[in-house]
């Protein structure tokens, strides 16, 4: 039963209700009767399985049905609640309308009226009252308007009539007369109402309201003074003076005027005690109070009690009968009458301020204070204007002409004790302030006319930082000598500014201000030049070195532990400083150190300091060069200013020839270098037209521009069609503080000129002198600048040699580039040209190689290329390349290849090449021993000699063969000949003897080493040349011979073989055959059969074939990889006849994508060397064999996933999924193998899930899982989420 069944039966019951007991009943009732019937029908089962067939069954009905109970129950109640409120209400009404409609309706009537009153009312409005009551209880009738008129005149006649006949105070004439009484106001007072009771003169003054118009003074806020009951305590007094009194309006306006002053008082009284207790503690005192009369008040304490005044700084408030407002006195006096009624005004009554009573009393007192200080210091410093404003005020005094308003000595008044202050606003931190300020305070005039002129000191050398600071200097005080400078310039307790060049760390600009004698107050300034040296002691001076020179950076000056010493002073010219003659700074220092010169008394500015710093800067720099070549005896003009560019130049006479122990030291490597004859050293100065250096600036430095002009080169009928035309050479140098080393760094460029000059001068002397040598057919001098030589050659003349002296290894170097993307060939043996050059010094003979090996290291270049592209994308763990060159000399290198074989090659001539292979051994491989010669080699360089059966690759490259620039017309062979005779330059004899030398054209060499397409339709190895496919081969089946031999395994076991490219060996159920092939030696077959001894095996021919193909196709490739093979014929031997024949449906999907289910998007790979993955955490390295027995039982796989080719072209960007498998025979469980150091990832969990779902299928079965699993999941793997597997 459930609650729809029960509400069903509930609803059968018609006349009477419902008991809800009766209806919990029921249902509980029904509810346990179901839950017994279920446990006596499972009796054979479990409890727990009991209890769970209960629950998942019946309880939902059970639940349903105990939930519409309980819901209906409270559903009611509330029900009910409303029900009987709502029966209260109809209750209450009926009783209201059954009393209305029974007892009140039938005894309404109409009550009786007063027709007559009514007839009255209606008709008059009014109603006449009887006599007792018109006459005992209403008031009498009002005057009327009129009447009220009439008396208001009458009043205002006779109050006029007695003020005009009375005696009125000046005060209260301010009145007014309205409604039968006048008012009289005195402003800021009172106001009072007077009226008379009739015509009498004797009839006294009737006071009717007073009004206090005093306000009590507090911070922002305002509010009446006198309380209501004083107010009318008030009025009954005023009211007995008006009685009985001869002249009543003056005795009522002298009371209420000391009685408004009083309350003035009383209230600036109280407000100053609440200051002095307060916020002005100790600040002001009141000293007198005299109620109703006066308040003094002092102020400024401390300096009354230093000033010895026994009076003080006083203010007093005082009322005067006379006076309308508070009368203000100041102790002592002020000058100025207009001050005190300023302060005056300050106390009306409306607005009474005591702060700003004191505060305008302390301002009129500072200005008054400083006006004197102004007049003191006008007349001190020469009628120097000093500016007095502000509030609160402030003096500023000038203390240094021609300087900035901030720079201004600023002295004010505290206002709360009255010292004077000083500052400076741009310095904090000036200690002379404070002495300034205490000498001021303590009127200490005598002293303090030397601290203005000290503190004009500190100001001044304050804007020398600031100005200064923009520029190549540093600005200080003193410098740290160990020993004062004893010297008659240098005059002691004198202030110095030192200002330190940084790119002149020895030489320092000294100025020494001192005071004009006959203007006090003004400065005037001697500049001094210092030459120092630095000493740790005083008798360790740094060795001796020119003047202004050093061989430490900035940063050591600053160092403890070395002083200065001074070596020469001397002062500069006026003229330079005022004048602006840029006179040469060497001329001078030479004129100073002859006659002395007198101190200058001229004052000198700012803005001149920084003018002559800018100059002794740059010029100092020359100056240091300039000597540095004189001590080295190099002919120089010195530096001078040069009216075209607009600044200073050195100019060097000749070009200065290397020095002869650089030469010595370059023979000491056995290395020749050029010899510099004098007829070259004569030549190349008669080209040299001048030699200036220049200083320059950039955005982060200053630098030197050596600007070296000559006329023309050798080479500039080759080089240049105009002869005659000059060659300019700018070279560049940072300006240190070592002059020696700039000067070793232009004298090593001037060697690189020199040195390649002198190769040049050969060449050039070669061509004009050789007419029938055809060397600029074959080569394009480019460019020869004096410091580079750049010549283009090869075919196309598209490849580069740029040829130069290099300074630091102290010979010629060479760099090989070329203009389009392929490098340059010569690359490979860089070093042996650049030694040979540098053996020989001749540009012919090494012009020579370039071109006699072009051809040759162009094709070895090929190979090295395409080897190196092929290894960018593979999908291994080792870059390392398959090929490394190891050249011998020009004309012989060795390539060794995959640490394992080594190829010999030597140059016969232009078009012919020897080559002989060997194979090494690791360890012997580093110190170049070899082991053995290479087998087969031989064979398959005679297959090319031959041509047969070869297929020949493109021909782009015929043109750039057999190419002979160097010979000469009579002994130059053809290209016709040459191509009609390919292949028979040697005629190869059968069997030809190993490790023998095998000379090659330079065609067949090219077709070698060059990428060709691959003989068989199948094979997709179009990148690889044929030399490296052969060795690939070579190298798979030693390795594969090398592991045989090598394997501990009794299953593993090796044959013996008649033919020396064979390989036989035996696995558990294989007998494996390796082969070159014997047509081209450039693949590696395999040849599986069936061992006799071995039961029947559950392989089909199909998969035997499909196990050879994928070895062809899919292993022995590129990059021949050792452990890919490894992991192949791992697979054979590990696996069971039935799991073989699942991984070669495995193979069969990999090497033939279209043969997968239609509905399938995806294609596999099955990898036999680990992978790298981007998406998923390896368990093995990658590069391992992809094939590997973790167990006997378990078996390690790897698979690769795309997308499927779609058209014959994959899709742009797509991505793999590298999935690590094991296959576990005993259970025929596939699964994904996992990683320990790692957790597990989503994909990965998706992944399993698919792949367990489709191993179980085999286990059911009770087939292998290994198809089945990997079909199911390239068939479900689109169900993926997008965000799990982007492809």
């Amino acid at each position: 039963m459930n609650f729809q069944q029960l509400k069903g039966d509930l609803s059968k019951i018609e006349g009477e209700g419902v008991s809800l007991t009766h209806v919990v009943k029921v249902a509980i009732h029904d509810i346990y009767r179901k839950l017994h019937a279920l446990v006596e029908t499972s009796p054979d089962k479990e409890e727990v399985k009991s209890k769970l067939e209960i629950c998942e069954k019946d309880t939902g009905d059970l639940v349903e049905t105990l939930t519409g109970v309980v819901d209906w129950s409270l559903d009611w109640a509330e029900h009910m609640d409303w029900i009987e409120k709502q029966y209260a209400t109809f209750n209450e009404m009926s009783c209201s309308l059954d009393q209305l409609q029974n007892i009140i309706t039938p005894s309404s009537r109409l009550p009786y009226y007063d027709i007559a009153h009514a007839v009255e009312i209606l008709s008059t409005g009014n109603l006449r009252l009887p006599g007792c009551i018109r006459e005992n209880f209403l008031p009498p009738n009002s005057i009327g308007a009129l009447q009220r008129k009439q008396t208001f005149s009458r009043l205002h006649q006779i109050i006029r009539n007695r003020l005009i006949s009375g005696k009125l105070l000046t005060q209260m004439k301010n009145f007014k007369i309205r409604n039968g009484c006048v008012v009289f106001t005195v402003k800021d007072e009172f106001k009072i109402t007077l009226t008379v009771m009739g015509d009498d003169a004797k009839e006294p003054w009737h006071l009717l309201n007073i009004e206090i118009l005093v306000m009590l003074s507090k911070i922002g806020v305002c509010k009446p003074t006198v309380h209501p009951i004083q107010l009318s305590l008030l009025q009954q007094i005023m009211r007995a003076h008006l009685e009985g009194n001869v002249d009543p309006l003056k005795d009522i306006y002298y009371s209420l005027h000391y009685f408004c002053k009083s309350l003035q008082l009383d209230d600036i009284y109280l407000h100053l005690m609440r200051l002095e207790n307060g916020i002005l503690f100790e600040k002001i005192r009141v000293e007198k109070y005299i109620h109703g009369q006066k308040i003094t008040i002092s102020y400024w304490h401390q300096l009354a009690e230093k000033a010895n005044s026994k009076l003080g700084y006083r203010l007093q408030l005082e009322t005067k009968e006379t006076e309308h407002l508070l009368v203000v006195s100041h102790i002592p006096s002020f000058d100025a009458l207009d001050e005190s009624i300023s302060i005056s005004q300050s106390l009306c009554v409306d607005n009474i301020s005591v702060e700003r009573l004191i505060l305008q009393t302390i301002h009129i007192r500072s200005f008054a204070r400083l006006r004197y200080l102004k007049l003191h210091f006008e007349l001190l410093l020469n009628g120097v204007d000093c500016d007095l404003e502000g509030t609160p005020a402030y003096l500023q005094v000038p203390i240094v002409l021609r300087s900035w308003r901030n720079d201004n000595l600023c002295i004010t008044i505290d206002t709360y004790t009255g010292s004077l202050l000083c500052y400076l606003p741009n310095y904090s931190n000036c200690h002379i302030i404070n002495s300034i300020q205490v000498a001021l305070n303590k009127d200490q005039l005598g002293k303090l006319n030397s601290l203005i002129l000290e503190l004009i000191f500190w100001v001044t050398y304050q804007h020398y930082k600031v100005i200064l600071g923009n520029l190549p200097v540093t600005v200080t005080k003193a410098l740290t000598f160990l020993n004062q400078p004893n010297h008659p310039l240098l005059i002691p307790k004198r202030p110095k500014i030192f200002l330190k060049f940084h790119r002149h760390p020895t030489v320092v600009l000294v100025v020494q201000l001192s005071e004009n004698q006959y203007m006090p107050f003004e400065l005037v300034y001697d500049i001094l030049i210092a030459f120092i040296k630095y000493q740790t002691h005083e008798n360790n001076l740094i060795p001796e070195q020119p003047i202004g020179f050093a061989n430490i950076e900035n940063h050591q000056f600053e160092t403890v532990n070395l002083y200065a010493h001074i070596e020469s002073l001397m002062q500069l010219d006026s003229s330079l400083l005022t004048d602006g003659l840029l006179r040469n700074i060497q001329d001078q220092i030479i004129v100073q150190k002859c006659a002395k010169t007198k101190q200058s008394s001229r004052a000198c500015t700012i803005p001149e300091i920084a003018y002559v710093v800018s100059i002794c800067d740059e010029q100092m720099a020359f100056f240091f060069l300039a000597n540095e070549f004189n001590l080295q005896k190099i002919p120089n003009t010195g530096f001078k200013f040069d009216r075209r560019t607009g600044s200073f130049e050195l100019s060097l006479l000749t070009l200065l020839l290397p020095t002869q122990p650089e030469q010595t030291e370059l023979t000491s490597t056995n290395l020749l270098i050029p010899s510099i004859e004098k007829h070259v050293q004569e030549d190349l100065n008669k080209r040299l037209v001048s030699i200036c250096i220049r200083s320059k600036w950039n955005e982060e430095c200053y630098y030197w521009v050596v600007e070296i002009v000559f006329n023309s080169n050798p080479l500039s009928n080759v080089t240049q069609p105009d002869s005659n035309a000059y060659q300019v050479i700018h070279l560049y140098y940072k300006q240190i503080s070592n002059a020696t080393q700039t000067v070793r760094d232009i004298l090593k460029d001037f060697s690189r000129i020199v040195y390649l000059y002198a190769i040049v001068y050969d060449l050039a002397k070669i061509i004009r002198n050789s007419k029938h040598f055809n060397v600029l057919k074959t080569v394009i001098i480019c460019t020869y600048n004096y410091l580079n030589l750049i010549i283009d050659y090869g075919p196309k003349k598209n490849v580069i040699c740029n040829i130069f002296w290099c300074t630091d290894t102290k010979r010629f170097c060479l760099i090989f580039t070329s203009d389009n993307s392929s490098p340059n060939p010569h690359n490979i043996i860089h070093e042996k040209m650049e030694s040979c050059l540098n053996a020989t010094c001749s540009l012919i003979y090494l012009l020579y190689i370039l071109d006699e090996t072009y051809n040759t290291f162009y094709s070895v270049s090929k190979l090295l290329n395409i080897t190196t592209s092929i290894k960018s994308e593979l999908e291994t763990g080792n870059a390392a390349p398959s090929f490394v060159i190891k050249p011998e000399s020009p004309f012989n290198i060795f390539l060794v290849y995959q640490k394992t074989f080594g190829i010999e090659i030597s140059f016969i001539s232009i078009d012919k090449v020897t080559i002989r292979g060997y194979v090494h051994s690791e360890d012997e491989l580093m110190q170049g021993a070899v082991f053995s010669f290479l087998k087969n080699f031989e064979v398959f360089l005679t297959k090319h000699i031959e041509g047969d059966n070869i297929n020949s690759p493109n021909s782009e490259y015929d043109s750039l063969l057999c190419y002979s620039p160097f010979l000469s017309s009579s002994s130059e062979i053809s290209d016709t000949s040459s191509e009609s005779n390919f292949g028979d330059d040697k005629t190869p004899e059968t069997n030809i003897p190993l490790g023998s030398c095998i000379t090659l054209t330079q065609k067949v060499f090219h077709t070698i080493c060059s990428p060709s397409v691959y003989f068989d339709d199948y094979l997709t190895a179009s990148g690889v040349s044929s030399l490296e496919r052969f060795l690939g081969c070579e190298y798979l089946r030693l390795q594969m011979q090398d592991f045989v031999k090598k394997s501990n395994s009794n299953i593993i076991t090796f044959l013996d073989s008649t033919e020396p490219s064979t390989l036989l060996f035996n696995l558990s159920n294989f007998q494996c055959e390796l082969k070159l092939n014997p047509v081209h030696m450039q693949s590696l077959h395999l040849k599986l059969s069936c061992l006799s001894n071995t039961p029947s095996i559950e392989l089909t021919d199909d998969d035997m074939l499909i196990l050879e193909l994928f070895f062809d196709r899919r292993v022995a490739i590129s990059p021949y990889s050792r452990n890919s093979i490894i992991g192949f014929f791992g697979l054979l031997n590990n696996c069971t006849p039935i799991m073989l024949s699942h991984f070669a449906k495995i193979m069969h999907l990999d090497m033939d994508p279209n043969i997968k289910d239609p509905g399938c998007d995806y294609t596999i790979q099955l990898c036999m060397q680990v992978p790298p993955s981007d998406t998923l955490y390896l368990p093995i390295p990658v590069g391992s064999p992809g094939v590997q027995l973790l167990n006997k039982s378990v078996i390690a796989f790897f698979i690769k996933i795309n997308h499927a080719i779609c058209n014959g072209k994959s899709s742009v960007g797509t991505q793999t999924l590298v999935l690590p498998l094991c296959y576990n025979s005993n259970n025929n469980a596939t699964r994904l193998l996992k990683s320990s150091k790692h957790n597990a990832s989503k994909l990965q969990i998706r992944i399993m899930q698919f792949i367990n779902t489709f191993s179980l299928h085999g286990e059911i079965h009770k087939t292998c899982s290994i198809f089945p699993s990997i079909a199911g999941l390239l068939r479900n793997l689109h169900v993926l989420d997008d965000d799990l597997m982007t492809f």
